[in-house]
């Protein structure tokens, strides 16, 4: 949406084909929704339930009566030929109300512009009000979603230089509601400083240590949240971790997607430090010790720390349980359902 004639960075491309994907839910003539059917809904007869004409609690055609979901398909009520743009209000917080307001300067400037014309078919229906409101959204959107903290002075340069820049209506080059740069032909250096430190930020860090090599986005370093990959073999083990900026951070461990549990917290200093921890075994070190085993009638497994439950190493835990060791629990694998339980006879 919005788009003026820009061929985006590699570092960027990845992340705006995704989101403009999404964002073609904006305004304009980009997605035709058929309402869901009666059944689906379980709502009233009439519009709201799925029919043409049926009054509350009535039978509509295709609705139901007295509430009860009808069989037939639903009515399409969206229209392409009507804005859809929504309105957003200044937020309370001193930071986004800053954001909110250098984004609607630049919308409104590219409004006056002529760059956000009606005969575009990214606003087909739009005032030039509606126009600006769904640029507001989107640019919003994607700074939430894609624009590096490390990045937000070089994105507010880059914006307050685009407002007050020159754009040539109607193609105006350069103009930008979603992704990539904002500043038009008059904002080179401020365009290629913002670009230059998404796609620093965009690069993943590789870390290898003594069981596995990771990798994290030191875009999330500063933030409250990380997440740590690393790649066993054919299997895949992560961290998430969490916790207020500077403080430490709790992790949770997952395989192939698969939470898995910790009888004690792990707490790791930041997401560095959690990528080299997770190199040297924390969260992956539970691939070298996963086994098999009946559970009373119940073929139960599980891939763990041996110590963590006392024992020195793989094989004692196993003879306990007398089971066998495998490469990956089935229940890890793509599409499974979880794991087993510790000791044997604990499984519900």
């Amino acid at each position: 949406m919005f788009y003026r004639g820009r061929a985006k960075g590699s570092g960027l491309a990845a992340a705006t084909t995704v989101a403009g994907a999404i964002l073609m839910f904006g305004c304009g003539k980009t997605r035709n929704v058929i309402e869901q059917a009666p059944s689906a809904m379980g709502g009233d007869a009439g519009i709201t339930g799925g029919g043409l004409a049926g009054t509350a609690g009535g039978a509509g055609v295709g609705g139901g009566s007295s509430g009860t979901a009808g069989q037939q398909p639903g009515v399409v009520t969206w229209d392409p030929h009507q804005c859809h743009s929504m309105p957003v209000p200044a937020p309370s917080d001193p930071t986004l109300k800053e954001q909110w307001t250098l984004t609607r300067a630049y919308c409104a400037a590219l409004g006056k512009k002529g760059c956000l014309s009606a005969e575009s078919p990214d606003v087909v229906g739009c005032t030039l009000d509606g126009a600006v409101e769904a640029c507001v959204s989107q640019m919003l959107w994607y700074h939430a979603e894609i624009v590096a903290f490390e990045c937000e002075s070089a994105w507010r340069t880059d914006v307050m230089c685009g407002t007050q820049g020159r754009f040539d209506a109607p193609v105006c080059a350069g103009s930008y509601a979603f992704g990539g740069v904002y500043g038009g032909p008059d904002c080179a250096q401020e365009d290629a400083a913002l670009i230059d430190c998404e796609q620093k930020q965009n690069s993943s860090v590789q870390v290898q240590g003594s069981y596995a090599k990771c990798s994290y986005a030191p875009a999330e370093a500063s933030g409250t949240q990380c997440s740590v990959n690393c790649q066993v073999g054919q299997q895949n083990a992560a961290l998430t971790c969490t916790g207020p900026d500077g403080l430490p951070k709790q992790c949770a461990c997952s395989i192939n997607g698969h939470a898995q549990p910790a009888l004690d917290p792990v707490f790791v200093k930041d997401c560095a430090d959690a990528a080299q921890q997770a190199a040297d075994g924390l969260c992956t070190g539970k691939l070298d010790c996963c086994f098999e085993y009946l559970d009373g009638t119940k073929q139960a497994c599980n891939c763990v720390y041996p110590s963590e439950y006392g024992y020195d190493s793989c094989e004692a835990m196993m003879a306990v349980a007398q089971g066998r060791r495998v490469d990956i629990c089935p229940g890890l694998l793509s599409g499974g359902t979880g794991e087993g339980c510790w000791p044997p006879g604990s499984c519900p």
